[in-house]
Order: structure tokens, then C-alpha cells, then sequence
């Protein structure tokens, strides 16, 4: 049984993967709403739901998660996102009859979606297909677990298309330059043990597990006070990937000037320089009349 460790604690995932596979996952096909949201506590389950096409990405799913993002963001209750798909598999990449449209194909590949900066935490998990576009989403959350069956890699490179830039940087920043060329150049498909000797994952897990897993791991993250860990997050974005995001720069810095025990320590450090500097002043003013007198003025 594959077991999370998060501060110190141990979540199993065999007692959450039956329940959660059975009240989450939906094999719907006529279900017109592409991206399904669960809210479980205080994390949000984002997923892709069109299990008959793998979970392609066509424009109108790539409208929906970008909405199921946005409302992730805005809803104070929710602190973690997990990014799964419907049907046993994360996402197959881009919808192929739309890319093969020229109007379509732009649209999809200009797509802004995977350069966004989501402002909470994105755990990745990972079932099934999770290639092309798909492997590109999973590099883009914080987190990734993984099944054992499961299969990652570029496989849009058999097809000729090309990989964001963003999604290289955090690839490259994951495995290093030799691995990254390695997956893209080749376009091979990966599973789990050697996606996680990568550094790719966080863990593996036995398949059908994943949802559990993750949620496991989100409700850990979820229990932390929120402020220091948004802005320490949006720290390490700003230094590992540089986004060249305005408002990461300055998220860090509002919330050391924004907490409690920062503002009292540094009310304090100004109230004693304050002091320290008037009395100098008066020292060297002292001094100065003292000398000033000795020497005739």
C-alpha cells in the first residue's frame, strides 16, 4: 500500500481510493459540461471530463478550466486545487480534428491558459494518458502524483507540435537540461518509476489510487496557516521560473509588512533607531559644543 508522508504524518490512500472513484469519477459522455468541480473541505477537485476522447483539450474545455480556475481562486474557503481526469485518464493533449482547422489550431496553441499564474496551491493527478498538452498541465501544478500505469511524455512531437516555453522552463528546472532534451527531442512516454527517479513526482501510487492520494496530500496543505505559505510559494515562482509576473514580486514583501509579528518586530526596530538616533544627535551636538569650547569658538 503506497503511503504519503507530510509532516510527519502518514495518509493511506486504499481507504479514500474506492469512495472518491466511486462519488467523483463520472463516465457520463453526454454530459455537455467538459471540466466538472467537487469542493471536499477546503480543497476544490477540478476535472476533465470528456473520458471518450481520453480527455482531449478542445477550445470549449480550455474555457471551462480557465473559469473553474478563476472562481478556484476567488473562493476564500478554498485554499488547494487538484487537477485530475474523468475516466482513467488525466488528458491526451490537444483535440486533434481541431488542430488539423487553422482558425481552431491557433486559438488552442495561443492559448494563454499554461503561462497563468494560479495564486493556490495545484496538485497533479496523474491516471491514464497524461501526454502531449496533458503532460504540459501536469508540469504546470506544484504537485504531481502519479499511477504506476500511467504514461507521461511529449507525444506531440509525432504530430509536429510545438511545446509552450513556459512548459519547458519548469520541465528543465525539474529534471535539468540533459532529461528535458532527452523527453522532448525523442517524444518518448514515460511511466512512474522513471518519472519519479526524474524528479518529476512527488510519489507514485497504485492504479486507481491517484484521486485519493492527491486529496490526501491537499487537505496536508490545506491545514498550514495560508498567508506565509501563498507568499513563500509565490516566492519560489518568482525566483525558479520568473514568470516576470508584477504581482509575485510584490506578494512576498505584502505579507511580511502585512503580518502581526513582522509589524511589531519592525515597529520596535524604528522606535529604538528613532531613540538610538536622537541620542547620538544630542552625543555629537554635546561633543561638538564641548570641543568647539575648548578650541575658542
Amino acid at each position: 500500500m503506497t503511503m504519503l508522508v507530510c509532516s510527519g504524518l502518514r495518509f493511506a490512500s486504499d481507504s479514500l481510493a474506492t469512495p472518491l472513484k466511486a462519488r467523483y469519477y463520472s463516465y457520463n459522455t453526454l454530459d455537455a459540461t467538459l471540466v466538472i468541480t467537487k469542493k471536499h473541505k477546503k480543497v476544490t477537485l477540478i476535472g476533465l471530463n470528456r473520458p471518450e476522447k481520453k480527455n482531449a483539450v478542445n477550445i470549449q474545455l480550455l474555457n471551462e478550466l480557465e473559469t473553474a480556475l478563476t472562481k478556484f481562486e476567488n473562493d476564500a474557503s478554498s485554499y488547494v486545487g487538484v487537477l485530475y481526469g474523468e475516466g482513467g485518464n488525466f488528458c491526451s493533449g490537444y483535440d486533434l480534428e481541431q488542430l488539423a482547422s487553422e482558425e481552431q489550431s491557433k486559438i488552442l496553441l495561443s492559448s494563454s491558459l499554461i503561462k497563468r499564474y494560479v495564486k493556490k496551491p495545484l496538485v497533479a493527478a496523474l491516471s491514464g494518458y497524461g501526454v502531449g498538452f496533458g503532460f504540459e498541465l501536469a508540469l504546470w501544478c506544484d504537485f504531481r502524483l502519479m499511477e504506476d500505469t500511467a504514461l507521461i511524455g511529449f507525444y506531440g512531437r509525432r504530430f509536429g507540435i510545438p511545446v509552450s516555453k513556459w512548459s519547458l522552463r519548469r520541465l528543465q528546472c525539474a529534471v535539468g537540461i540533459t532529461r528535458s532534451m532527452d523527453l522532448l527531442l525523442t517524444g518518448r512516454g514515460i511511466q512512474a518509476l522513471e518519472a519519479h527517479k526524474y524528479g518529476l513526482l512527488v510519489d507514485t501510487t497504485q492504479c486507481g489510487t491517484v484521486l485519493g492520494q492527491a486529496l490526501s496530500l491537499a487537505n496536508c496543505i490545506a491545514k498550514f496557516p495560508q498567508a506565509s505559505l501563498l507568499a513563500d510559494r509565490a516566492q519560489v515562482h518568482e525566483l525558479t521560473f520568473n514568470p516576470h509576473e508584477s504581482e509575485l514580486g510584490s506578494i512576498h514583501e505584502e505579507y511580511v509588512k502585512n503580518s502581526e509579528l513582522a509589524y511589531r518586530i519592525l515597529t520596535k526596530g524604528k522606535q529604538i533607531y528613532s531613540i538610538s538616533s536622537e541620542w547620538c544627535w544630542k552625543e555629537m551636538t554635546m561633543s561638538s559644543t564641548k570641543l568647539g569650547a575648548n578650541m575658542g569658538f
